[in-house]
């Protein structure tokens, strides 16, 4: 661990009268930053490209990086940069209030010309961290391209994520860890993933599903049995965040980004009538990747300006 001060900077609205305030995270020295996680005491999480860095894939995917990375998390403007010990990339995906952290790492293996990928939760007060493994993905090793992409946990530890394609970069399958089990999370398919989970277990992701006679990449968010589908104006929809009152963010596949208030709300009984989002931008720069937030309405994420380079931000509503 190495623990450094961070400078956080203003950035001037994307949009007119933007409705939220936006600060930029840059860890000095990286490439890239981005912000993946935070907490409902204000501890955000993510990680790092550094100055000199490998990639599978050019250019990589904002959602999953193929980039060699480092992680982070800031606690009271105060930056601590993590490895998980032996590995050769670390990126940390998500945090709960207790501070524990998932992801994914890379580690060398005899055999396997990259090395395998392995999901984690860094359990960070004590300092220990436990692998988690999908049922028979190996991680980038021999013919399979797929590994496991924990996304989010909540304070109950339960952790919410993905099985990842390397080869065309999307969604595989979505699952939920429990208490040591994985559950198999596939709303609308095969081609689905969970990426975001709040601390009461509503879930949000993306699958590719047809809604109105047009198949996209479709955002959904389950809570209990109940599971709606949305799309934004027609568009592939990546629902990546969820609180208990559910809120939900997410952005298009051209880095729309987007926030909704609490969506179950107003509709019938046993959901009769289903009621669609009203959607609110949220535009840190060019093009905006929201990942995570909590019950404040929070939002952090990554965005792209001209410099086509990746900017971590944290945006408060005004609202």
């Amino acid at each position: 661990m190495r623990t450094i001060f961070i400078f956080l900077c203003l950035i001037s609205p994307a949009i007119a009268q933007n409705p939220w305030n936006v600060v930029t995270i840059n860890v000095l020295g990286a490439v890239e930053t981005e912000v993946r996680g935070v907490n409902n005491s204000g501890e955000i999480v993510g990680f790092y490209r550094p100055s000199v860095s490998t990639c599978l894939q050019v250019p990589a995917n904002p959602q999953v990086p193929t980039c060699t990375t480092r992680g982070f998390k800031i606690v009271n403007g105060v930056l601590t940069k993590l490895n998980v010990p032996g590995a050769t990339s670390t990126a940390i995906m998500g945090v709960n209030d207790s501070g524990d952290l998932v992801g994914f790492y890379l580690k060398p293996e005899l055999g396997c010309t990259f090395g395998i990928y392995h999901g984690f939760i860094w359990y960070y007060h004590q300092n220990f961290v436990k692998t988690i493994d999908f049922p028979g993905k190996t991680g980038f090793c021999g013919s399979d391209v797929l590994w496991t992409v924990p996304m989010g946990i909540n304070k109950k530890g339960n952790v919410s994520g993905t099985v990842w394609s390397a080869v065309d970069g999307q969604p595989s399958g979505g699952f939920v860890w429990q208490s040591g089990t994985f559950h198999v999370m596939n709303p609308g398919g095969s081609n689905s993933g969970v990426y975001g989970m709040s601390n009461s277990g509503k879930l949000v992701g993306t699958t590719f599903y047809t809604l109105d006679l047009i198949p996209l990449w479709t955002g959904f968010l389950k809570a209990g049995s109940d599971v709606d589908f949305f799309q934004l104006t027609q568009d592939d929809t990546f629902t990546t965040a969820v609180n208990d009152a559910s809120d939900i963010a997410g952005y298009g596949i051209y880095g729309n980004g987007f926030f909704a208030k609490h969506i179950e709300w107003g509709e019938g009984s046993n959901d009769a009538t289903e009621v669609q989002p009203s959607f609110i931008h949220l535009m840190a720069g060019q093009a905006t990747f929201p990942f995570a937030m909590n019950e404040q309405r929070v939002v952090v994420g990554a965005y792209y300006n001209s410099d086509g380079i990746l900017h971590g931000f944290v945006a408060s509503p005004k609202f």
